[in-house]
C-alpha cells in the first residue's frame, strides 16, 4: 500500500500452476499482474493502433473502486480502482473492425 499503486486486480487465493504438473494457491503481485497485461492486451486487440497512454488511461479511467464513495478517485490501497475488462474495453469506443481470414 503506497502511492505506487496505479490499478489493482485479484491476486489472492489464484490458482496457479506449480512444478510436478500440479496446481497451487498463490498471492502476491505476480498473481495480480498478469490479469492486468491480459486486459491491455485484449484492448491493443481490438484497438491496434492505440497508444500505451491511451491503454494506460482506458485502464485506469475504467477500474472500479472496491468503495463506491471513493469511486473516479485514486488511494494508496487500491490505486484508481480494481481493472474491469469490460469497462476498460469500452473506454476507447467502438472495436476496429476484426479481419477474417481468406477461404
Amino acid at each position: 500500500y503506497n502511492d505506487q499503486v496505479d490499478i489493482a486486480a485479484p491476486g489472492f487465493d489464484v490458482i496457479s500452476t506449480v512444478l510436478g504438473n500440479s496446481y497451487a494457491s498463490k498471492s502476491g503481485t505476480s498473481m495480480s499482474s498478469p490479469h492486468v497485461a491480459a486486459i491491455a492486451a485484449l484492448i491493443w486487440s481490438h484497438h491496434p493502433n492505440a497508444t500505451t497512454a491511451e491503454i494506460r488511461l482506458a485502464l485506469e479511467s475504467s477500474a472500479v473502486q472496491p468503495d463506491e464513495s471513493q469511486q473516479g478517485g485514486r488511494n494508496d490501497v487500491f490505486g484508481w480502482g480494481v481493472v474491469n475488462a469490460k469497462l476498460a474495453l469500452e473506454a476507447l469506443g467502438p472495436s476496429a473492425p476484426s479481419i477474417s481470414p481468406s477461404p
